[in-house]
């Protein structure tokens, strides 16, 4: 099976006002478009369980003196007719679960040409703050007017679930961020519960571990075709290498390590082309095998 073809039509600028890139999946328009990007991580704080040993061999991994990583947040968007589709939203307002680079989408879509009203559906792979809670503006008004918004219904339940506001810490933030957020498209919700295709050549396929309901998508048809990964893995230099490494976040750290080894595994054997939510900007790549793990060969 040959690999996935991506082409080039015109690439934005990479600054914090005009992320995106513009690329074809087939015959799809396609384009990351940036929420901008996190602070730097400490690799021994995002991955705990991680053995002083291993760490010791991610200095030629990370190029960040071994000691910390970088993620960016791609958000993707389909311009097929009919369509026009947003994978991901980044955080929006909040400053409480962000950073000072972050929350840079809609001026990112607006550098693209890429208008608010436009977008007619959105697909989030998951409710966590820096993927849905760029879905409303600063007064909670939908920043999509227009859109359809499709969410794992578990991660729906889980995370819009009012009992858990008792929990306190991050967790009864991250249900108020979720219930603001989703609840203002309650009558423009679809809750994803099974893998198969829920637009023209896009295909939700079930991917949990990180998250309760965690879904991962693929994009194309045929040979070329595109997955966008979301939270199954954080690093590409990494997790790559090491599929094994699940990170601090991870709901359940077994059931995502499992996940990310199933995923990758897929792409390489199938020569498909994937997109990671957090890898360098703009995340297209493809997954190769290296030895007993994988490596990323970024494509732009």
């Amino acid at each position: 099976m040959t690999d996935t073809e991506i082409r080039v039509d015109n690439p934005g600028a990479r600054t914090p006002e005009n992320g995106w890139f513009r690329f074809r999946i087939g015959q799809i328009e396609a384009t990351v478009v940036s929420d901008g990007r996190m602070l730097p991580h400490g690799i021994a704080d995002f991955f705990p369980d991680i053995p002083k040993s291993a760490m010791d061999s991610t200095k030629d991994l990370t190029g960040v003196n071994g000691t910390h990583f970088s993620m960016e947040q791609n958000c993707l968007v389909l311009r097929y007719p009919g369509h026009v589709v947003l994978f991901d939203t980044g955080v929006g307002t909040d400053r409480a679960y962000s950073w000072e680079h972050s929350g840079l989408l809609l001026r990112c879509l607006t550098a693209a040409g890429i208008a608010t009203a436009e977008v007619t559906e959105v697909l989030l792979t998951h409710a966590h703050s820096d993927h849905a809670w760029g879905l409303v503006d600063a007064e909670g008004v939908p920043n999509f007017p227009q859109a359809r918004v499709f969410v794992p219904r578990l991660d729906f339940d889980h995370w819009t679930d009012e009992k858990k506001l008792s929990l306190g810490g991050f967790t009864a933030d991250f249900v108020r961020g979720a219930r603001r957020n989703l609840l203002a498209y309650q009558d423009r919700l679809t809750l994803l519960d099974s893998d198969g295709e829920i637009l023209p050549e896009t295909l939700a396929v079930a991917s949990p571990g990180h998250s309760p309901g965690h879904y991962s998508y693929v994009i194309g048809l045929g040979q070329e075709r595109c997955m966008f990964l979301g939270d199954v893995a954080h690093s590409a230099p990494l997790q790559l290498a090491y599929p094994d490494w699940s990170c601090a976040y991870d709901f359940d750290p077994i059931q995502a390590a499992q996940t990310r080894q199933t995923l990758l595994e897929r792409a390489a054997a199938e020569g498909m082309t994937v997109i990671g939510y957090h890898f360098n900007f703009p995340g297209i790549g493809r997954v190769l095998r290296h030895g007993p793990a994988y490596r990323f060969e970024a494509m732009t």
